[in-house]
């Protein structure tokens, strides 16, 4: 006998707190403010794991990435169902007003939210830890078994490599692109960095592996989000220049370290009264910053450091160092870096 069990229909839409008209069609945008709202509401215990989902905002490039996921995705929406911003205030004001009729799309909350404007609000709601270990450990069990089967490193460096511009959006009257990879920023005196890496890596015996430093230069362009999470997931120390690979930083998370999942985010802050603890850390990240462009339209405009991946990898409870970089596409201090990166393995 055929069953005769309803299929639920999930209407869903993504926002982002940051960026070009809450745009999720960038890698850290898609993983904070689509990708994991999404695995936490397909995760819940009110939702049903055969349940078909709709996706009612345009994710541009990251199509692929979403699609990798074992959903059940009837179809992928364009930008002309996505949130407006005055809906996206609503919606922070009052989360409640997710809860829609089932005919209409259910709006999931979003958590791009590691900015030093907003990552202290109170108001703008944050990802919790039990549902940040059930969101890694979900995917990190749906890894395929030829990806598992692929080498882990101790150490990556990132190295952007992609020069193309990696999306186009023709929804508008004038057609507006997007750099990304090396176009966008890149480390001058990158092979020289590499070379200084591997040789400290060779050189040195970490004694709680008992074995020589595992070390691979990267490039993250295209690749597959579960073979993101695979590196991640087993890499001691990450270095990188600041842009999108290094949302990654969320896959660092030891989900089978025995702490109290069921607090929401007390240590979320992690203020100077715990850095005592960064000792005790296993993971490490070191970020080349370089300052943000100079914008004259934005008030009070200010060149500091970015914030975001500071903020994550306290988050994380990872343990964050930051090398400066004078512009976007500049040289870095080797000798920093590789000082930095002793520090990580004494």
């Amino acid at each position: 006998q055929m069953s005769t069990t309803s299929v639920v229909e999930k209407k869903v839409v993504f926002h982002g707190n940051e960026g070009y008209a809450t745009s999720v069609t960038h890698y850290y945008h898609f993983l904070f403010a689509a990708l994991f709202p999404l695995l936490e509401f397909h995760t819940s215990s009110h939702v049903n794991e055969s349940s078909q989902y709709v996706i009612c905002t345009d994710v541009g490039p990251m199509k692929s990435l979403l699609c990798e996921m074992p959903l059940n995705i009837l179809s992928l929406a364009g930008s002309a169902t996505s949130l407006s911003r005055k809906d996206v205030e609503v919606i922070k004001q009052d989360p409640v007003s997710r809860q829609t009729k089932a005919s209409h799309p259910t709006a999931l909350p979003a958590y791009d939210n590691f900015t030093e404007t907003i990552f202290n609000d109170p108001h703008i709601p944050h990802l919790s830890k039990a549902s940040l270990y059930r969101v890694v450990q979900w995917i990190r069990q749906h890894i395929p078994p030829y990806i598992q089967e692929l080498p882990t490193y101790d150490v990556l460096l990132i190295e952007r490599t992609d020069k193309e511009t990696y999306f186009r959006d023709v929804s508008t009257v004038v057609s507006r692109e997007r750099p990304s990879g090396a176009s966008l920023r890149r480390i001058e005196n990158h092979q020289e960095l590499s070379e200084a890496i591997a040789h400290v890596c060779n050189s040195t015996q970490q004694q709680t592996l008992g074995r020589p430093i595992t070390y691979a230069n990267i490039s993250l362009e295209r690749c597959s989000l579960f073979y993101q999470c695979h590196l991640f997931s087993h890499a001691k120390i990450v270095i990188g220049q600041h842009g999108a690979a290094l949302s990654n930083i969320a896959f660092m998370i030891d989900t089978d370290h025995n702490v109290d999942k069921s607090k929401a985010d007390d240590d979320k802050k992690h203020n100077e009264s715990n850095e005592g603890n960064l000792k005790k850390r296993k993971r490490h990240v070191i970020e080349i910053n370089p300052p943000p462009a100079y914008n004259p339209a934005k008030e009070h405009f200010k060149r500091v450091a970015r914030q975001h991946f500071r903020n994550l990898s306290r988050f994380m409870a990872v343990n964050y160092q930051c090398i400066s970089q004078e512009h976007d596409v500049a040289p870095v201090d080797v000798k920093m870096v590789v000082d930095a990166l002793k520090k990580c393995l004494e």
